[in-house]
């Protein structure tokens, strides 16, 4: 048996570079730490009775925390932390958004409409204080997943990923139906492109419609007001 380790450590797909010398700065919020593996809950814990606040994992035995100074000198010298590091400006960027540019994201005149994440709802006022500044309209909004929606152009981009609390810019790509042969492709299991005819439906054709049968489906995303699952079906409860 072959195993892979992960020795390097990635946050969206940059390898983190744990060679250079983290001046921890008193006004910085956010960091990298890498773990020495195996990574312990009794470690987390130990982190959170500081107040440190945990975010995402990173591969590699990495976290992005919340910490503020003091914070960070208390914990540094502790055996299981292997590493601090800042959070780049280029690592809330996709790796590869320059070769894009003119030819995947959705754009408008010389802008492109993102997805601005960030982590926490003062980091939001900071994210909207930033874009109601420069007169820019906000396209849409999720508090609860945590990003806003704008047209930005390349100049504002760079100059927003720039701010302590955002955590991520995505570029947007257009909308486009991939799935109008679907219902061919799940009954023949042939490749769509292979299919000669769009009424190619070799179960419907054999009288098999799915009448008087029950549907199932769960999913992290599970919605218990989704029509699928709420209300009854000959008085049994779907759910």
């Amino acid at each position: 048996m072959i195993t892979y380790l992960i020795s390097s450590l990635y946050i969206n797909g940059h390898e983190v570079d744990e060679g250079s010398i983290y001046d921890i700065g008193r006004g910085a919020r956010y960091h990298i730490i890498k773990i020495e593996g195996p990574v312990y809950q009794r470690y987390k814990d130990e982190l959170m009775k500081e107040g440190i606040k945990i975010y995402d994992y990173l591969p590699g035995n990495g976290f992005i925390v919340r910490a503020d100074y003091r914070q960070i000198e208390r914990i540094k010298e502790r055996g299981y932390i292997s590493g601090i590091y800042p959070i780049r400006f280029e690592y809330k960027l996709p790796r590869d958004y320059k070769d894009k540019l003119n030819t995947c994201y959705v754009k408008e005149g010389g802008r492109y409409r993102v997805r601005v994440l960030y982590y926490d709802s003062d980091d939001r006022e900071e994210v909207v204080r930033y874009i109601s500044n420069r007169g820019i309209r906000i396209e849409k909004e999720d508090e609860v997943i945590k990003y806003i929606e704008v047209y930005l152009d390349l100049v504002e981009i760079e100059e927003l990923v720039k701010l302590e609390g955002v955590k991520f810019v995505e570029f947007q790509y257009p909308i486009v139906n991939w799935n109008n042969r679907n219902r061919i492709l799940h009954q023949a299991g042939i490749f769509a492109d292979n299919i000669t005819s769009v009424d190619d439906t070799v179960i419907w054709k054999k009288g098999i419609r799915g009448e008087g049968q029950i549907l199932g489906h769960f999913d992290d995303g599970f919605d218990r007001n989704h029509c699928f699952f709420n209300g009854t079906v000959d008085g049994q409860n779907k759910q």
